[in-house]
C-alpha cells in the first residue's frame, strides 16, 4: 500500500490562519478539504443554519412558493411521490408534515414498492389518477428524468413539481416547475433530496414575511471618496457590484426606486435618512436595527459580526452588509429555527444517508446542527432504533445503525413501513412499524450477505484482473444491489455494478458503485440509449434495461472504461492529512481536530503520518487477543490501538515503525486519555 499526503497550497494555509486567527495546523486540516478561503473556513467552523444560502437561488423556487402556496389557501389535495431509500422518505416526510401543519387534509403519497425501481411507476401513476380534483404532484429525490410521466399527468391536467437532486437528463421533464440543484449556479449541487425539500418550506415560510419578500435590497458602504453596494432580492445578490463617485449619483440612483430596502450602517446611513425622503425607500441603519429590536448593543460592525458570527471582510463592507442582515432576518424575523426545527431533522438523516460530501458549507452546517437538534429533542423513532445511554447521537449512529433499518423497508419493497416509522405519534403503533422493520433488517442482512458470498467467489474466480467488476443473478432482490456493489468496490477497490435478474419481467435492474472517487457516470455514456431508467451522481447510480442487453452493457462499460480509468486510480493509496512529530500531539491538539466534526464523505476524519517510532509496552488484547495495543517511546503518553492488528505483534516488537492513525480520546472512568486508532504501521 502507498502512503500519500493530501494536496494542500501553503499560502492558503497561510492566509486562513492569519485571517481568522487559527493555528496553521487547523488551517492546514481545512485546505486538505477543499476549503480554500477564509470566509468558506469560517462558516465551516463556525456556521450555523441562519448562514445558509437563501432558497431563492433555485430559479423556479418563486414559482413554485407561489403555486404551493394556493394549494395551500384552497385546501386541495396534494400528492407526493417520493423514493424508496431514508433520502426519499425524509423528504416526504418533511412535506407530508409540513402540508399537514398548514392545513391541508387530503395529501397522498407513494413509493416504488416490490419489483418497482427507482420513480414513478404504472401503479403509481394509475393511483395519482384516481385520486378526485386533484391538480399537483410533488416529487422528492426523484423526477428529474421522469419525462414520460410527467407529459402524461399535463395530459390530464396535473401539474408536476420536481424537486430532485440527481444529475440531469439530456431534456427535462415538462414540469410545471423543477427544484434541482444541477440547475443552479451556486455551487449547491451537492444537496440530498431530503435537504431540497427543505428548501421548498423554507422558501414558503419566507414568502409569508411580506416585509422582505420580493424586496429589492441594496446593501451599502462608503469606501474613501466613493459608494459601492450590491443589490438582492430575497437574499440572492445580484453579481454586479454597483459604485457611485459622488453622494448625489447615489442619492438619485435610490429616488428613481419605486420600492427599496437600504441597508448601511453610521454616518451614511443617518445621512440617507435625512435626504431620502421618499416614503416608499427604507434606510435601515443595521447598528441601530440590532440594539432597538435585538437588544444587541455594540459600538461597530466587526463587533456586531463576530456577536452573530457573520464573517467579516474589511475589503467588502457591503458584503458583510447583506451576510449580517440575511441572519438577522433569518434569527430574529423569520425565527427560522424554530419553524424548520423537526424538517431539519429529516434532512440531516436524508444527508447522511445518501452519503452527501461534508466538506460543503450548506451540509456540514445541516449535519451539525441537525445532529445538535436531534440531541436536544430526540424523536420517538430514533429512541426505538437506537436507544442511546449516557451517550450522544452522532453521525455514526445514523450511518450505520439507524439508516440500515428505515433503509431495510425500501429494499425489500415495503418502504410504507420506514415512513410510518418516521411520522407516527402513537407509541404503540410506531413499536409495531419498528418490529416490522426490525425483522425486514434481518432478512435483508441475510439476502445480502449471501449475495456477497457468491459475488466475491465470481469475481475470485473469473474477474480478480478486471478493471470493471460484475456480478448478475436472479438470487438476490434488487433492494440489495447497492449494498453488495459498495461491499466489492471496497474490498477490491475497483469500480462495480451488480445486477438483479428479473426473469419473468425479462428486466435487469442495478446498481453502481465507484472507488477512489472515480467518476462512474462517465463510463456510463455508451449505454444510455440502452437504459429504460437511469439515475445517480459521480460515486453511485442506479439503472434498469431489457435482460437481452445485458452482456452489450458489460461490454460497453469495460470498453468505455478504457477511455477513463487510469492506472493510478486502480493503486492502493492510503491518503493522510499530515505528518506530525508524535511527542507534539496532546489535547490542545485533539481540541483543534474536533473542530471539523462532524466527519463524514470529503470532510473524513483526519489521518496523521509519524515516522520512526519505537513502540514499547506491546500486547495484543480483547477476546482472542486479535487487536494489537503499546505505547511509543517518544510519547508515552498516549495509547496506541490496532483493532484486528495481533498479526503485527511480533513485527513491532523489536523494530522502529512508520504509523498512519486516526487522533481520538478515550474516556475511562471519567478520565481522559489520548489514543491513536492506527489505519497501517509499516516495519522500518
Amino acid at each position: 500500500m502507498l502512503w500519500k499526503e493530501k494536496e494542500g497550497f501553503s499560502e492558503t494555509v497561510r492566509i486562513i490562519s492569519e485571517k481568522l486567527e487559527i493555528s496553521p495546523f487547523l488551517a492546514s486540516l481545512l485546505a486538505k478539504r477543499g476549503i480554500h478561503s477564509p470566509e468558506k473556513a469560517y462558516y465551516f467552523l463556525y456556521g450555523d443554519i441562519k448562514n445558509s444560502v437563501s432558497p431563492f437561488v433555485f430559479k423556479d423556487m418563486q414559482k413554485t412558493v407561489e403555486y404551493l402556496k394556493k394549494v395551500i389557501e384552497n385546501k386541495e389535495p396534494l400528492y407526493i411521490v417520493g423514493d424508496k431509500d431514508v433520502d426519499g422518505l425524509t423528504g416526504t416526510a418533511i412535506y407530508y408534515l409540513f402540508f399537514q401543519k398548514m392545513g391541508l387534509s387530503e395529501i397522498y403519497y407513494n413509493f416504488p414498492q416490490e419489483k418497482e425501481s427507482y420513480g414513478f411507476s404504472d401503479r403509481i401513476f394509475k393511483d395519482i389518477l384516481s385520486v378526485k380534483n386533484l391538480k399537483t404532484v410533488i416529487t422528492v429525490d426523484c423526477g428529474i428524468k421522469e419525462n414520460h410521466f410527467t407529459k402524461l399527468l399535463k395530459e390530464h391536467k396535473i401539474s408536476t413539481i420536481i424537486t430532485d437532486h440527481h444529475t440531469l437528463g439530456e431534456e427535462l421533464p415538462e414540469a410545471y416547475s423543477i427544484i434541482n440543484p444541477h440547475l443552479e449556479a451556486y455551487s449547491m449541487e451537492y444537496l440530498s433530496g431530503a435537504a431540497v425539500a427543505l428548501k421548498v418550506i423554507e422558501g414558503i415560510y419566507f414568502s409569508y414575511h411580506k416585509a422582505f419578500y420580493n424586496k429589492k435590497m441594496l446593501f451599502l458602504e462608503e469606501n474613501q471618496t466613493k459608494w459601492m453596494g450590491v443589490r438582492a432580492e430575497n437574499f440572492v445578490p445580484e453579481e454586479k457590484i454597483l459604485i457611485f463617485h459622488s453622494f448625489e449619483e447615489l442619492e438619485n440612483f435610490i429616488q428613481k426606486n419605486n420600492e427599496l430596502i437600504v441597508v448601511s450602517f453610521g454616518i451614511l446611513a443617518e445621512k440617507l435618512k435625512k435626504k431620502v425622503l421618499k416614503k416608499e425607500i427604507q434606510i435601515i441603519n443595521i447598528l441601530e436595527l440590532s440594539s432597538k429590536k435585538m437588544n444587541i448593543n455594540v459600538k461597530n460592525l466587526k463587533s456586531l459580526a463576530d456577536f452573530l458570527k457573520v464573517y467579516y471582510d474589511e475589503k467588502k463592507i457591503h458584503k458583510t452588509l447583506f451576510s449580517l442582515m440575511k441572519k438577522i432576518f433569518l434569527k430574529y424575523f423569520l425565527q427560522i429555527e424554530e419553524k424548520l426545527e423537526a424538517f431539519f431533522q429529516f434532512a440531516t438523516l436524508g444527508t447522511i444517508c445518501d452519503y452527501m460530501p461534508l466538506n460543503t458549507i450548506e451540509n456540514h452546517i445541516l449535519v451539525k446542527d441537525g445532529l445538535d437538534l436531534f440531541n436536544k429533542n430526540l424523536p420517538e423513532y430514533v429512541k426505538v432504533i437506537k436507544p442511546l445511554k449516557n451517550e450522544e447521537l452522532n453521525i455514526r449512529h445514523v450511518g450505520y445503525e439507524i439508516g440500515p433499518v428505515l433503509n431495510s423497508g425500501g429494499r425489500l419493497g415495503q418502504p410504507q413501513i420506514a415512513f410510518n416509522l418516521l411520522i407516527e405519534k402513537d407509541n404503540e403503533k410506531l413499536n409495531v412499524s419498528f418490529e416490522q422493520l426490525d425483522t425486514l433488517n434481518t432478512k435483508r442482512k441475510k439476502i445480502g450477505d449471501t449475495g456477497y458470498q457468491k459475488a466475491m467467489q465470481e469475481i475470485e474466480n473469473h474477474q480478480k484482473e478486471e478493471t470493471i467488476l460484475f456480478y448478475s443473478s436472479s438470487e438476490i432482490v434488487q433492494g440489495v444491489t447497492g449494498i453488495i456493489a459498495t461491499k466489492i468496490s471496497k474490498l477490491y477497490k475497483k469500480p462495480s455494478f451488480v445486477f438483479f435478474i428479473e426473469e419473468e419481467m425479462g428486466e435487469i435492474v442495478g446498481s453502481g458503485r465507484s472507488f477512489n472517487n472515480f467518476d462512474i457516470l462517465n463510463i456510463l455514456e455508451g449505454c444510455k440509449c440502452i437504459f429504460t431508467r437511469f439515475g445517480g451522481h459521480k460515486n453511485a447510480c442506479g439503472m434498469s434495461f431489457p435482460l437481452k442487453h445485458l452482456d452489450e452493457v458489460t461490454g460497453t462499460i469495460r470498453e468505455t472504461s478504457k477511455k477513463y480509468m487510469d492506472k493510478s486510480l486502480l493503486e492502493d493509496i492510503f491518503l493522510y492529512d499530515l505528518e506530525i512529530q508524535v511527542g507534539q500531539v496532546n489535547f490542545n491538539l485533539l481540541n483543534e481536530i474536533k473542530k471539523l466534526y462532524p466527519y463524514g464523505p470529503f470532510n473524513e476524519e483526519p489521518v496523521f503520518y509519524s515516522k520512526n517510532l519505537t513502540p514499547i509496552d506491546a500486547r495484543t488484547i480483547g477476546k482472542d487477543d486479535k487487536h494489537l495495543k503499546f505505547k511509543v517511546k517518544e510519547n508515552p503518553n498516549m495509547d496506541f490501538i490496532g483493532w484486528n492488528m495481533a498479526g503485527d505483534f511480533q513485527k513491532i516488537k523489536h523494530s522502529k515503525i512508520d504509523v498512519l492513525y486516526n487522533l481520538t480520546e478515550n474516556v475511562f472512568n471519567k478520565n481522559s486519555y489520548l489514543q491513536a486508532i492506527i489505519l497501517d504501521l509499516i516495519e522500518i
